[in-house]
C-alpha cells in the first residue's frame, strides 16, 4: 500500500512539475534555385535575444531559433500551439535578389507546424520561388 502512494504521489509530483512551459525549433528551408537571406529577430532563444541575417544557398536549410523553455499566459490552452509563434519571434523574413521580400510572413498559417510533443514543437519555413514577386 506504501509503494502504491508513493508511486502516486511521486507520479503527481511529475505531472505538477511540467507546468505550462514550452521549447521549440525554428528551421528554414530554401526551395528557390537562388541563394536568399533571413532575417530574423527573438527574444526567447537559448542564447538570448538575437537579431540575424543568414544567407541560404538554394537547397540548403537550417535551424535558426532554438527557443529556451518559456511560459505563456495562455492557461486554458496546454501544449504546444502554433498561436505560440508570438513568443517564439518577434520576425522571420527572408529576402531574394537582396531587395525583393517573401509574401510568407512570420506566424502565417502555410508555415508547417510540427507537434512533437506535449511541450515542444517546431516551426518550418519552406521558400519557394512563389513566395517572392519575381
Amino acid at each position: 500500500m506504501k509503494k502504491n502512494i508513493f508511486l502516486f504521489l511521486a507520479f503527481c509530483f511529475i505531472v505538477a512539475s511540467c507546468g505550462n512551459s514550452y521549447q521549440y525549433n525554428v528551421f528554414v528551408k530554401n526551395d528557390t534555385g537562388e541563394t536568399i537571406k533571413v532575417k530574423f529577430k527573438t527574444l526567447n532563444d537559448r542564447k538570448g535575444e538575437i537579431e540575424d541575417t543568414i544567407e541560404l544557398a538554394a537547397g540548403e536549410a537550417k535551424q535558426i531559433i532554438c527557443s529556451k523553455d518559456f511560459e505563456t499566459k495562455d492557461e486554458e490552452i496546454t501544449g504546444v500551439q502554433p498561436a505560440h509563434c508570438t513568443y517564439v519571434a518577434e520576425y522571420v523574413n527572408a529576402y531574394i535578389r537582396e531587395n525583393i521580400e517573401s509574401k510568407t510572413k512570420w506566424c502565417d498559417e502555410n508555415i508547417q507546424f510540427i507537434h512533437e510533443d506535449i511541450q515542444q514543437g517546431s516551426f518550418t519555413i519552406t521558400y519557394t520561388k512563389k513566395d517572392f514577386n519575381l
